[in-house]
């Protein structure tokens, strides 16, 4: 059930938060759950200033999936865009066209691996992920 912990986190300075990139191909669910088992939740980004840090993580990287699961559905907020943690977005960083709920059920969001922008897919499609884990 365990996540790669044999790859360390990586600590942003700024926010003081802990961060992990994996491009093991999982569903949204599993990806929420193996973040959890580690202590933590898929990322949640909140500032241009946390995109910017994992957009340097993505870009360190070669990637064998196109997409990240980040941590947001919408299937408990009647079509309102939040966090899975329930907190209100604030900061986006939509791919164009995006998001665009193209199939009904696109309640789940990935950050492209190839740009590092957003958008909403099925929450059944097999991509990595990114914990995110908050250490005081």
């Amino acid at each position: 059930m365990c996540s790669d912990l044999t790859k360390p986190f990586i600590k942003d300075d700024t926010s003081g938060h802990f961060y992990q990139v994996f491009d093991t191909k999982v569903t949204w669910k599993k990806a929420s759950d193996l973040c959890k088992y580690d202590g933590g939740n898929l990322v949640t980004i909140e500032s241009i200033e946390e995109q910017t840090f994992i957009t340097d993580l993505i870009k360190k990287r070669t990637f064998t999936v196109p997409g990240l699961w980040i941590g947001s559905d919408k299937l408990h907020l009647d079509e309102q865009r939040a966090w899975a943690n329930g907190e209100k977005m604030s900061y986006a960083n939509w791919a164009p066209g995006e998001p665009n709920s193209h199939l009904i059920e696109e309640n789940c969001l990935v950050i492209r691996t190839k740009d590092s922008t957003w958008m909403d897919v099925t929450c059944t499609e097999r991509n990595g992920y990114i914990c995110e884990i908050s250490r005081t």
